[in-house]
């Protein structure tokens, strides 16, 4: 990371990176984007590439990371002003009287909330405001809001005007709110621009297949392995990369155990990978195991790649696949029929691998950040709208 990088980071009062502050003064309408961290996640990601295409648009973007940094702060575009609070635990005063601040300097259109523990911080620092700007909530995946406990319902309800969710079950019911919100299904996106197209189709041996996605129970690890046995059982020479964080590790030596008793090199764990849009296109065959999925990204990134895939019918992506991409899926937690459905697109002659990536870039192509960008927009000028006609 370079100097002016770091000089992004908030110490006390908002500090602006030297490459963005003409943007950010010539800049009309400002907005915040509000994360717990910049770990690398689906939510962080979202974050990350939204904040970014929005300075790309216009937008003055304040980004805050409300614990701590991580791998995806280098993705932060020149456009757009980073600020970590590094807040300490839920309530840290410090860390809610500097975004009060920023709030208070900014007077932005909206404060657009990722995850629920950036709800819970943002609300709390609105409470007491004379002027409130209104919250965009942004639901990636976690539990539904009736399995909520009360605390959150309370949080939600006085600040929330609009609640997006990545997947339709998250908004069964909406937030309850104090007043009127919108809702709306976005489903997730990614700058196409920063995945490789797959070139090659000579398939290797044995088979690379990719499983990219944090080591997390959700993603059901163990499943996939089982899969891997099972097709090495039945004569496919077949090896696994996971790549992703690991961040549960009773789950982590679980599958590590699992995967020594295939032998060496057969499944290997590479951990985070910051170049994954790079990597794929080296691949025969990109799997997804999950159990539950709000997304998932990792099967845009296949999509956009070329690269052909098998997965678990979970997720929204999922829900917008054709019927002749749909067909790569399977019903979650079935080790058996991951199996045979990989084994099935191994079989696939090198002319039929090359239509169906063909057409899974196309597929990709509607599941852009541009078109998430359209979405967000939208919704601020709604509500920037609403304010007018309230004044």
């Amino acid at each position: 990371m370079t100097a002016g990088g770091r000089a992004r980071l908030l110490a006390g009062r908002p500090v602006l990176h030297d490459r963005c502050v003409a943007a950010v003064e010539q800049s009309g309408r400002p907005v915040v984007q509000v994360v717990d961290s910049l770990r690398t996640g689906g939510t962080e990601r979202m974050a990350v590439d939204l904040s970014n295409l929005l300075a790309d648009r216009g937008w003055q973007v304040h980004l805050v990371a409300t614990r701590e940094g991580g791998p995806l702060l280098d993705d932060v575009g020149p456009g757009v002003v980073l600020h970590q609070l590094a807040r300490r635990s839920r309530w840290d005063l410090d860390g809610l009287r500097r975004f009060r601040r920023l709030l208070a300097d900014l007077q932005p259109v909206a404060v657009h909330t990722h995850g629920w523990s950036s709800l819970q911080f943002a609300s709390a620092a609105l409470v007491g405001r004379r002027r409130v700007p209104p919250i965009v909530h942004h639901d990636h995946g976690a539990a539904r809001y009736r399995r909520r406990p009360r605390l959150f319902k309370l949080v939600a309800w006085p600040f929330v005007r609009a609640h997006l969710a990545v997947s339709r079950s998250l908004l069964d019911p909406p937030l309850v709110t104090r007043r009127p919100a919108f809702a709306e299904v976005v489903v997730n996106g990614i700058p196409l621009d920063r995945i490789a197209p797959k070139v090659e189709w000579d398939r290797s041996d044995p088979a690379r297949l990719v499983c990219v996605g944090n080591l997390r129970q959700q993603k059901d690890p163990l499943g996939t392995i089982r899969a891997i046995e099972i097709l090495r059982d039945r004569g496919h020479q077949v090896t696994l990369d996971v790549i992703g964080a690991t961040p549960e590790p009773e789950l982590e030596a679980a599958c590590r155990e699992a995967a020594a008793r295939l032998g060496p090199d057969v499944i290997r764990f590479l951990g985070r990978q910051p170049d994954v849009g790079q990597r794929l296109r080296d691949y025969d065959l990109g799997v997804i195991g999950s159990r539950t999925e709000s997304g998932p990204i990792a099967l845009i990134e296949y999509l956009a790649a070329g690269l052909p895939f098998v997965a678990t019918a979970v997720g929204e992506v999922v829900a917008e696949l054709p019927p002749d991409l749909a067909r790569w899926t399977v019903p979650p937690s079935d080790p058996v029929g991951l199996a045979d459905r990989i084994g099935e697109a191994l079989a696939l002659g090198e002319a039929e691998r090359m239509a169906l990536s063909e057409r899974a870039r196309e597929v990709a192509g509607g599941l852009s950040m541009d078109r998430v960008g359209d979405v967000v927009e939208g919704v601020y000028e709604r509500l920037a709208a609403a304010d007018r006609r309230a004044r």
